[in-house]
């Protein structure tokens, strides 16, 4: 079975979870031990510095949860419309291909030069 071209790769939320668990762990931690301690003390000053830092790898691996699936999103538009425009050329090459192979045998066939011409134009503007 394959995966989902929309999925989030499971290493990066088992990554991502275990961070936000780790802080969310380390709130709690910190509330319980830190929380008797007077704001303005040197050791509260130090267990806010190391909260600071772990709150920044926290939010880095929710934008990493969100980030991924947002551009999973745009890869996945992007590839359809890229597929649409392969298509729309296919048929326009044939199109462009099946008029010059049409103007080749009129003008062998000794048509005239202004009807030759505007039954190419009808075909080209059909086309696009």
């Amino acid at each position: 079975m394959n995966p989902s071209p929309n999925a989030i790769p499971v290493y990066t939320v088992i990554t991502a979870g275990a961070i936000l668990l780790l802080y969310i762990g380390l709130t709690v931690a910190m509330i319980i031990h830190f929380a008797p301690l007077q704001a303005g003390s040197p050791v509260w000053e130090r267990a806010m510095v190391i909260y600071n830092g772990v709150t920044a790898f926290a939010m880095a691996a929710g934008g990493v949860l969100l980030g991924t699936q947002i551009q999973q999103t745009n890869v996945t538009v992007a590839q359809g419309q890229a597929a649409a425009a392969k298509t729309e050329a296919e048929k326009v090459k044939d199109v462009a291909r099946n008029a010059l192979g049409q103007l080749q045998s009129d003008i062998g066939g000794g048509a005239a030069t202004e009807d030759v011409l505007r039954n190419l134009q009808s075909q080209l503007v059909k086309a696009l």
